[in-house]
């Protein structure tokens, strides 16, 4: 299989920490995240990459070359105009499944679990999914247990909805590709993902492993911390993993008896830079309660999962 990584960004976000440098070469732990992110994949099997370049292009080429001195093969794809996320896939003629990511990643997760999940549902595209801390300003999906069946894109939320996100990793079937024919600029998640859910073969692989972007100065900081601290290295099904379970009623909300509506949960002062903080040290934060409210009667699957 081979790899596509989107490194062509201007990171208008970071301008002030990389005007002169393309956001995949800045650098974590001495360390561009590009190379961060070759490493990963050559672990999980991937030796063939295509970078698809545009602002800097050249000083990514005179870093990576060829990809020999990282033990890869690396060609390029330079746009002369931006091409959007999905543009420049057009124009490779792949015809084999490809994993597909962001530039601005940091990760660490089983891409032959991954591989293996899509193999089995026949999918036209597999994309891995996570709650993340930004939620507000994320694509995120609806689901129907595995399949996707609704997009949220970023900035338009209504009031209630599942903090599962797309990560910006996918693999992608070349089917799911002839379905169009775009011959310039073309947006992954609205023009291509969005149209395609009605086939039924758009899938949500969830997983807990470590996927964050660093494409803010916050977040930079942020996942260069977790690098140092040895959390990316440990969030991968490979590893053994902390975590800690909280009963819900009285621990997270305040106890007032049976819960059967959203609008009845009243968090105790705290409790979300405790959980923030169980984060930040590695835990899997998971919360229980023993409140039958639908074997009551009381609550629907539906209100409970909103």
């Amino acid at each position: 299989m081979k790899a596509v990584i989107l490194a062509g960004g201007l990171g208008t976000r970071l301008k002030n920490v990389c005007e002169n440098t393309p956001k995949p070469l800045i650098k974590l732990c001495e360390k561009p995240v590009l190379e961060h992110q070759i490493n990963a994949l050559k672990a999980e099997g991937i030796t063939e990459f295509i970078l698809v370049l545009g602002h800097l292009s050249e000083q990514i080429k005179a870093y990576f070359g060829d990809g020999k001195k990282l033990g890869v093969s690396i060609s390029y794809y330079v746009e002369n105009q931006p091409l959007g996320t999905a543009g420049a896939l057009f124009k490779l003629g792949l015809k084999e499944d490809f994993l597909l990511c962001n530039g601005d990643l940091i990760f660490n997760f089983s891409l032959p679990e991954m591989l293996s999940f899509h193999k089995e549902k026949n999918a036209l595209a597999t994309l891995l999914t996570h709650p993340n801390n930004h939620p507000f300003d994320s694509t995120l999906f609806l689901t129907d247990g595995d399949v996707i069946t609704g997009v949220l894109p970023k900035g338009n939320k209504p009031f209630s909805y599942a903090n599962l996100c797309n990560a910006g990793i996918g693999i992608i079937s070349p089917e799911l590709l002839k379905m169009y024919s775009f011959d310039g600029k073309a947006d992954l998640d609205k023009e291509v993902i969005a149209p395609a859910i009605k086939t039924g073969k758009i899938y949500s692989y969830k997983t807990f492993e470590y996927v964050k972007d660093m494409g803010t100065p916050d977040r930079l900081k942020a996942v260069e911390n977790d690098i140092k601290s040895g959390i990316v290295s440990k969030k991968h099904k490979k590893c053994t993993q902390k975590a800690v379970f909280l009963d819900r009623d009285g621990t997270v909300n305040i106890h007032k008896g049976y819960v059967t509506k959203p609008c009845e949960i009243e968090l105790i002062d705290g409790v979300c830079e405790a959980i923030n903080k169980l984060h930040s040290l590695g835990f899997l934060v998971l919360i229980a309660t023993n409140q039958p409210v639908i074997a009551r009667g009381e609550c629907t699957i539906e209100e409970l999962t909103e």
